[in-house]
């Protein structure tokens, strides 16, 4: 008898932490981590194994596999993010419409060097290093 009372217990317990999106929230509620903000654009570091995340609230930062954030950068609002390129140890970032190029360690965070370029996003592409940048 209590055993049946038991498994009771057991769904109702389930049944009430079911949580799902609705069709319409859908890009709204997804993909937001609390201290970053909605994912925007990203890459994927394979040596340090993080996410690369650019987000909407002008923040780079990197995610492990459990949603930990490993490190993070808020970037001047003026200088909102263009683009986010990995390779397996830097992450390039170019901001401010093509203007600003920034290099990261992908495993640490930290700016390895960055550059003021003053061109424009229209103009083509951008070198970043070894990595060429189309950021048309």
């Amino acid at each position: 008898m209590w055993v049946k009372g038991l498994d009771a217990l057991c769904i109702a317990l389930l049944a009430t932490s079911a949580q799902a999106l609705y069709e319409d929230q859908a890009g709204q509620y997804d993909w937001y981590k609390p201290m970053i903000g909605h994912a925007t654009t990203g890459c994927y570091s394979t040596s340090a194994q993080y996410m690369i995340l650019g987000t909407d609230s002008n923040v780079l930062s990197a995610m492990s596999a459990d949603g930990e954030i490993v490190w993070r950068h808020v970037m001047p609002v003026e200088q909102e993010m263009d683009l986010i390129v990995c390779d397996n140890v830097r992450v390039a970032t170019v901001s401010a419409n093509g203007s600003y190029i920034r290099m990261w360690s992908a495993k640490t965070g930290e700016l390895i060097w960055e550059r003021y370029s003053g061109a424009k996003k229209d103009e083509g592409q951008v070198g970043v290093g070894r990595m060429n940048v189309n950021v048309e």
